[in-house]
């Protein structure tokens, strides 16, 4: 219409070029048009685009929120497979430990038998463990807590612990220590014990193949953070498998299964650890032939912090010196006057028929008497009945109802109106919260549980 317009108005004025005017208004209508057309297919791409793009983001949230579902089953099912797992663990262990006793060392296939069933249980046992810790990790989805932890501490009990294992393999373990309160980490001090033992422990069961081996442990301090190196001369890692050695049961060498060289799951339980902690890093440099180097990068802590001391396994200082189970169990038809168990009296809580059963048998074997019972009101109403006190409570953690072994065993003693030693026992240790336990100062033990560190701990805790 404007162009209409204009023809005419030049053509009322007399212009002399009514015919280039026509052409230009012509062309550039036809350009506008044809640019019309341009924009509106470029913004019909567009919205289809944004449909598909929308379509494919509602896909890949759907596809993310089924990956945490699936995740989050996992992690249950590990942990309720690990936990139902360590009771009949729990009773295979007590009445392995009574049938040795009653086994003649005259009979050697059965003793052999005996110790090769009692290493099957520790291996499950140990499996079982690492399943838990990654399940646990797994479902945490926050940072863990730190604290401030001397590394001198970690690296003088890495050097205690993986000696002896060390010796035994042929490997020079070297770690050095730093001067005490000169590298302060901030960090957990559990997760960072798992992480550099199962890193340790790796490094001394795959170093030096065909050559002397040695691991090298050591910690240095960098601008803002620490490092801790862990360096072996093993047989390294080829670097296509450098992502898949952190996978859950993948093992580089080791198709077959072979139980002798571990399970795979140690350096998965290193990459949850490393995490879900805020601030640290793991690098990992390796090849064939030419050894496995890791560095880990742990945050400093503040220099005017107190040191902790770091929480993690630690072997009880008051372990017997006898290491063979019979050498601590009364024998049979007499009466072993040093026992100091002998006569006390004990309340058990386990809601798991089979090891209540086990671990009463065990405990009257060694002199005790035995209230046991499978829940926390049977548990109290036990207290309230007794014409003596307790001496010592065993106590599941993870018991019916409301109320689980801590809280019990708070509340036995304000029954008792006394401090009553206790000892809370559990598949899964790491995931009880440490204050709670501090509180009421108990002792720990993790399912299944070996019957001579079991007896150690009943002595320790009558002779307080």
């Amino acid at each position: 219409m404007a162009s209409a317009f204009a023809v005419i108005a030049s053509h009322r004025n007399g212009d002399d070029y009514p015919e280039a005017l026509i052409i230009y208004l012509a062309v550039a209508n036809l350009s506008g048009f044809i640019l019309a057309i341009q924009i509106e297919k470029r913004e019909r791409e567009v919205y289809k685009k944004t449909l598909d793009l929308t379509a494919a983001t509602r896909k890949l949230e759907a596809s993310a929120r089924a990956s945490e579902e699936a995740s989050a089953a996992k992690s249950h099912v590990l942990a309720a497979v690990s936990h139902d797992l360590r009771q009949p663990l729990t009773s295979m262990s007590l009445y392995m430990a009574a049938l040795r006793e009653s086994v003649s060392k005259d009979e050697p296939r059965v003793v052999r038998a005996i110790g090769q069933v009692d290493e099957c249980v520790a291996a499950m046992s140990d499996n079982l463990s690492k399943l838990s810790n990654i399940a646990e990790l797994q479902d945490r989805g926050e940072a863990l807590p730190v604290e401030t932890i001397d590394l001198l501490v970690l690296l003088r009990r890495l050097s205690s612990v993986y000696g002896g294992q060390a010796d035994r393999k042929g490997v020079r373990l070297v770690v050095r220590l730093p001067e005490p309160g000169v590298l302060l980490a901030a960090s957990d001090g559990a997760r960072l014990w798992e992480i550099l033992s199962n890193l340790v422990s790796n490094a001394i069961k795959f170093s030096g193949a065909s050559r002397p081996g040695w691991v090298l442990v050591r910690a240095t301090s960098l601008a803002e953070a620490l490092r801790v190196t862990i360096r072996d001369n093993g047989v390294g890692i080829d670097p296509r498998f450098h992502r898949r050695v952190f996978d859950e049961y993948f093992q580089v060498g080791n198709p077959q299964r072979d139980r002798e060289k571990g399970y795979g799951l140690g350096l998965s339980i290193v990459r949850e650890t490393v995490s879900r902690l805020s601030g640290h890093r793991l690098c990992m440099r390796s090849g064939c032939g030419q050894g496995t180097r890791f560095d880990l990068f742990v945050p400093r802590a503040a220099s005017d912090a107190l040191p902790l001391p770091a929480a993690g396994p630690t072997l009880p200082a008051h372990l017997p010196a006898a290491t063979d189970a019979a050498a601590l169990h009364t024998t049979a038809g007499t009466i072993d006057r040093s026992n100091t168990l002998l006569g006390r009296y004990a309340l058990l809580v386990e809601d798991d028929a089979a090891t209540r059963q086990a671990l009463t048998e065990t405990m009257e074997g060694w002199g005790m008497l035995v209230e046991a019972v499978g829940s926390p009101d049977e548990a109290l109403t036990a207290v309230r009945q007794a014409e003596r006190f307790f001496d010592v409570v065993v106590s599941d953690f993870n018991l019916s109802g409301a109320t689980d072994g801590v809280a019990l065993v708070d509340a036995v003693r304000v029954e008792q109106g006394q401090r009553t030693p206790a000892i809370i026992v559990s598949g899964r240790l790491a995931a009880i919260d440490p204050g709670r336990l501090g509180k009421v100062d108990t002792r720990t033990m993790a399912k299944p549980l070996d019957p001579v560190q079991l007896r150690s701990e009943l002595e320790a805790c009558v002779a307080a």
